[in-house]
């Protein structure tokens, strides 16, 4: 087989180049980069044939680069030249006879041996010129083979293959500077968003020389700004490239998409939306941009014009049922957030209709479902779903839905068995599995198991310790068991966490702060606790009133809970009078509020108007009943 400069021809690779998808939105200048080479993959790129003998069709008209439309070298004509002054003629001779039927990969190389010997040997300024410029246009041909079979994913080694064809390209250009593909080429094999070990100040300086060979042809060089925009770091050059490249070409869907990424990741939403709104007509639209412009939107709580986009872009695309399903559910999920319930269901609806017989849809309409508090519609949903595909009933966003069934249905070890799967799926995302144990935790104590809660919330807080949400909860589940003093520290615990945090002390907090609940919370059960013991060393008065206001005024005087607790605090510290009051008022707003406690406030109450402070030391009795699964059940 024939060498070339020393070194074998490598077979084309089987590479799978980052797709569009898989890139999108990692970072800015990433998806700029692939969102660019997508419609690029090799500017006139002819296959180069295999060995097994497929040939390409040549002789088309030549381009301003030198090159036919279809990628086929145009070579021009032999100069003739005294033998005697040129050693290299024979060889540069049976080079040009060889190039006009040469089509594969190892013919082409025949043929760059030629030249290059040619070239050793010795040739005159002219039969120079023209060799070199021979065997830059066949050293381009192969680079462009290289290329496209690592596009086509044609088997081998990536690394090794990009690096050849690098090699390759960088001589084609050495031999001939006007090869504008050539530089367009060393510019993609040296984009830093694909390559990790590119040399991205080569691409830019290459692709700028492109960019001065099409000056001829303005779609061309629209092109190639696009690209530079993405090689680049600076967002101002690179939003002054893409306005040259829509100025040059208003029509270049490439770089408005880039533009709309720029600015996305710049916060300038307006601009880019109506980005968005020049390429709503394209076929196909590019539904990424689309989806992250509403997202940004959403993100701005602009949903009313999250919609409108998104409607447009609906009318723009009728004729595409693909896209209108996608842009369907887009809408639903903006509906949701807007709590519209019966628009986003509307949509998911016509989603299904444009695509039937999609399971994980019927499992997004039964979320709508229940969000709209409509349960019987949902388990309809569900079961649909599984009917179509049971397997659909192993998916993380189905049981989620079980679950949550489950639990307004008040079927307790059902919504249990549900979050433990939930639990299984997040075991790579420490954060969300936590999320789910509280869960459980919290389902525990609602099924009358406050040991199983303190299991669950001591695995939390073994990998997180000061995660104030488990610790109190804990506290809960102790006080469940009259662990009193222990269930104290893990109040102390956690609201010491909280003062010290970023949120600062409760003190400076308003009710209208995000945080306010969480105070107000953990302050009302460590008030209630240092107010109500039974056990004398426990109590005290003070620190519970003190405790008690805060989450009173915290929550406005609005939860009736709280204002017991208040009641109780006052009781402890002997003025009962204020005690009467605030538990009154617990009483009152207890009833307006239909509190299912309502029967324990007015017990309270007696209490007072008796002169006694309350007491309560729970002693929950732990539910012993075995929690069966849907499995367990079957098997009975």
């Amino acid at each position: 087989m024939p060498t070339r400069s020393g070194h074998q021809r490598s077979d084309f690779p089987n590479v799978p180049i980052p797709s569009a998808t898989t890139m999108m939105f990692r970072d800015v200048r990433a998806c700029l980069m692939v969102t660019l080479l997508g419609g690029l993959v090799c500017v006139a790129a002819p296959a180069v044939a295999q060995e097994a003998g497929t040939q390409d069709d040549t002789g088309a008209q030549a381009n301003d680069s030198g090159q036919a439309d279809d990628g086929a070298i145009q070579i021009d004509p032999l100069p003739s030249l005294d033998t005697a002054q040129d050693p290299g003629q024979a060889d540069l001779d049976e080079a040009v006879s060889k190039r006009i039927d040469a089509k594969t990969a190892a013919e082409l190389e025949s043929v760059a041996a030629l030249l290059e010997s040619a070239l050793s040997k010795g040739l005159g300024d002219e039969n120079s010129r023209f060799a070199k410029q021979m065997l830059g246009s066949v050293q381009l041909q192969l680079g462009q083979g290289l290329f496209g079979a690592m596009m086509r994913g044609a088997g081998g080694n990536a690394a090794a293959v990009r690096l050849e064809a690098l090699e390759l390209l960088k001589k084609a250009v050495e031999n001939d500077d006007q090869l504008a593909d050539a530089h367009v080429l060393i510019a993609q094999l040296n984009s830093p968003a694909v390559f990790p070990d590119a040399d991205g100040a080569l691409a830019v300086r290459s692709i700028t020389k492109a960019i001065k060979l099409y000056e001829d042809d303005p779609k061309k060089q629209s092109t190639m700004l696009a690209m530079r925009a993405g090689l680049r770091d600076d967002p101002e050059k690179q939003i002054r490239d893409l306005n040259r490249a829509l100025k040059l070409d208003p029509k270049n869907t490439k770089a408005f998409q880039a533009r709309i990424v720029l600015r996305l990741g710049d916060g300038q939403i307006d601009k880019a939306v109506a980005d968005v709104r020049e390429i709503l007509d394209d076929q196909p639209m590019n539904l990424a941009i689309v989806a992250a412009a509403v997202e940004q939107l959403m993100d701005a709580d602009r949903d009313d014009e999250a919609v409108e986009l998104l409607t447009e872009a609906i009318e723009k695309q009728a004729s595409d049922n693909d896209i209108l399903e996608r842009l369907y559910r887009i809408r639903s999920r903006v509906h949701t957030k807007r709590l519209d319930q019966e628009s986003a269901i509307a949509d998911l609806n016509k989603s299904i209709e444009l695509r039937p017989g999609d399971p994980r849809k019927l499992i997004e309409l039964a979320q709508r479902c229940l969000e709209n508090e409509d349960v019987t519609a949902a388990k309809g949903y569900v079961q649909d779903a599984i009917n179509l595909n049971p397997r659909v009933a192993d998916l993380p966003e189905t049981i989620l839905v079980q679950f949550l069934i489950a639990s307004q249905e008040k079927r307790i070890p059902d919504a249990i068995n549900e979050v433990k799967k939930l639990i299984d799926f997040q075991k790579d995302d420490p954060q969300r599995q936590a999320f789910w144990q509280e869960q459980l935790g919290q389902l525990y104590m609602v099924d009358d198991r406050p040991r199983q809660a303190i299991d669950v919330f001591e695995q939390i807080l073994e990998i997180q310790p000061e995660n104030t949400n488990a610790l109190r909860s804990r506290g809960d589940a102790l006080l469940a068991i009259g662990e009193h003093q222990t269930a104290i520290r893990d109040y102390e615990d956690a609201l010491k966490i909280l003062q010290t945090s970023d949120t600062g002390p409760a003190e400076k907090l308003k009710s209208t702060d995000m945080v306010a609940p969480d105070y107000a919370g953990l302050m009302n059960n460590l008030a209630w606790v240092l107010a109500t013991s039974p056990k004398d060393d426990v109590r005290d008065g003070q620190r519970a009133l003190e405790l008690a206001r805060q989450a009173a005024r915290l929550t406005d005087y609005q939860k009736p809970h709280i204002l017991s607790t208040l009641a109780a605090a006052h009781a402890e510290s002997g003025d009962i009078p204020k005690a009467i009051e605030y538990s009154q008022a617990a009483v009152d707003l207890g009833a307006a509020q239909e509190n299912d406690q309502l029967e324990q406030l007015q017990e309270e109450l007696d209490s007072y108007r008796a002169g006694e402070p309350w007491r309560e030391k729970q002693e929950t009795e732990e539910n012993e009943k075995p929690i069966l699964s849907a499995e367990d059940l079957i098997d009975i």
